[in-house]
């Protein structure tokens, strides 16, 4: 009978070794490709419940869809509006702009690519803010 208890509990404790092994290896990090900006992007999610670093699904929308390219043409307004920013003086801001539009199609580029909830997309989204908020103070 107490070889069965120890039997038992041997295979409770394997089999409980693997789950956790198994869930280890199959969790998916929200924050994998962040690098140094990784303690930002947990700031960001916990202040917002995850809210601010989320996207819309775009599906079933790719870049080689006719939406999906005119979704990424409008990034193209950032470039016009860089060049007219430039042409007119002002270096800074219309090369903050550019930046900004660049980060911008990268952004929705992998959101198209990629779909929701990846790591990739949410880099670029944190990436876009920064960009974007830099140009917009900068020119306020």
């Amino acid at each position: 009978y107490h070889t069965n208890i120890f039997a038992d509990n041997k295979e409770a404790k394997k089999r409980a070794s693997f789950q956790k092994d198994i869930g280890e290896k199959l969790s998916l990090d929200r924050y994998e490709d962040f690098g140094p900006l990784t303690p930002i992007a947990e700031t960001i999610d916990g202040l917002t419940g995850e809210w601010a670093l989320s996207y819309a699904d775009l599906s079933p929308e790719t870049p080689q869809t006719m939406a999906g390219r005119a979704f990424l043409a409008t990034n193209a307004f950032y470039a016009a509006a860089g060049i007219i920013l430039a042409m007119n003086g002002d270096w800074f801001f219309g090369g903050l702009t550019e930046l900004a539009g660049v980060v911008s199609f990268w952004y929705h580029y992998s959101q198209l690519e990629f779909g929701q909830d990846r790591t990739e997309v949410r880099l670029a989204l944190l990436v876009d803010y920064f960009t974007a908020g830099a140009a917009l103070i900068t020119g306020g």
